[in-house]
């Protein structure tokens, strides 16, 4: 009696209380201090699985009948899974369930015991993170593309101005070598080698 009374204290403590289901006869006893805290009363639960499914998110029951499915076929070793129960009120609260089932001697399932723990400030917490994660990853990448439109921008003008310098540059060359051979004043001179490059460099932005 006194580890029973320890089991059940351990328990109380970790979890928010104990669930049994009576296979054979499809009888469901649930933890009234759950049930209280999703907002039912005792008698308002039905104790059998149709009951059960009454108070468990539309959208997990197939999850949460598949997985006990595999389970008693011995596909999985240990029942274990997070789902979401819906109040009287209709909030959605996540709960982790566990269990462990016992045989007979054929090794069909008759019974399956196990507890029922709230997680929803765990998940609350966890959906927080993903989306501040997938913000910054976000934020990241659009940086990444910023940077990447800028260095090609500034690829692009360094570009353009270099290719008129570089005319204005041979066409100078030129002219000095003309003036040089003495065929100078066949184009312009000297002073006009200034200007010639002058109107070149004008004309390029005209």
């Amino acid at each position: 009696k006194i580890k029973e009374e320890r089991y059940r204290l351990v328990i109380n403590n970790t979890t928010d209380g104990l669930w049994d289901w009576d296979i054979s006869n499809d009888r469901v006893i649930l933890p009234k201090e759950w049930k209280r805290f999703i907002g039912y009363e005792d008698q308002e639960i039905s104790d059998n699985t149709a009951g059960v499914e009454n108070f468990i998110h539309p959208d997990d029951i197939t999850m949460l009948k598949s997985s006990v499915k595999q389970y008693l076929e011995g596909k999985i070793p240990k029942y274990k899974l997070e789902v979401r129960t819906v109040t009287k009120s209709g909030e959605s609260v996540w709960v982790l369930i566990r269990g462990q089932a016992l045989w007979d001697k054929e090794g069909r399932p008759v019974r399956m015991l196990g507890t029922v723990t709230n997680i929803n400030e765990r998940k609350q917490t966890e959906a927080t993170l993903k989306a501040t994660m997938e913000m910054n990853e976000k934020l990241l990448n659009e940086a990444i593309e910023y940077n990447r439109l800028k260095t090609e921008f500034f690829t692009n003008i360094s570009h353009e101005f270099r290719t008129p310098l570089n005319v204005i540059l041979s066409v100078v060359q030129v002219l000095s070598s003309y003036e040089k051979m003495g065929k100078g004043h066949n184009r312009c001179s000297k002073k006009s080698t200034r200007s010639c490059g002058s109107r070149i460099f004008i004309g390029w932005f005209d």
